[in-house]
């Protein structure tokens, strides 16, 4: 087993968490789990990467995306995977009609989501949805943000999204 030597204190200590602003965001999803909530409910994270916003700030910012797999929310899971491309089937189950899909299909991909504030326990934080493929925003026609790019053949393209292709 590798030895990591983890230093206490530190200057991050006191530093208050800060949610990003509102606005719209182009991600590209890192990694993906299945949590369970306090309540017992389960749940997916899927932590990403800005690599684009209407500001042009917040480049490689990592906010997390948090579903809630429950029949209530299975239309924003649906909105999750069609703007990321990923594959998805209905399936039977003896509880009724199911969302399948695999999460690793979802690691890599890229899609434009919203970012609202709310208040819980009397603090702000990010509220993500109104999911989008990549690039298809509420931004006027021909307005665009720069956004930092390791891919493109030339300075300025965007590589073009990976799809998640269906399971045949």
């Amino acid at each position: 087993m590798p030895v990591v030597d983890v230093v206490k204190g530190g200057g991050n200590q006191n530093r208050s968490y800060s949610p990003l602003p509102e606005g719209r965001y182009d991600l590209q999803i890192q990694a993906t789990a299945i949590g369970e909530s306090k309540s017992g409910a389960p749940y997916l994270r899927a932590q990403c990467e800005v690599i684009e916003s209407e500001s042009g700030k917040y480049i490689g910012f990592k906010p997390s995306l948090f579903i809630t797999l429950s029949e209530k929310m299975t239309w924003l899971l649906v909105m999750l995977l069609d703007a990321a491309g990923v594959a998805y089937e209905e399936v039977q189950t003896p509880s009724g009609t199911a969302v399948r899909f695999d999460t690793d299909d979802l690691v890599n991909c890229y899609l434009s989501a919203a970012c609202t504030h709310s208040e819980y326990a009397g603090k702000v934080r990010e509220q993500w949805g109104k999911y989008q493929p990549s690039g298809s925003d509420d931004r006027p026609a021909g307005e665009t943000v720069q956004a930092q790019n390791t891919h493109a053949e030339r300075p300025g393209d965007r590589p073009a999204p990976p799809r998640a292709t269906p399971r045949g």
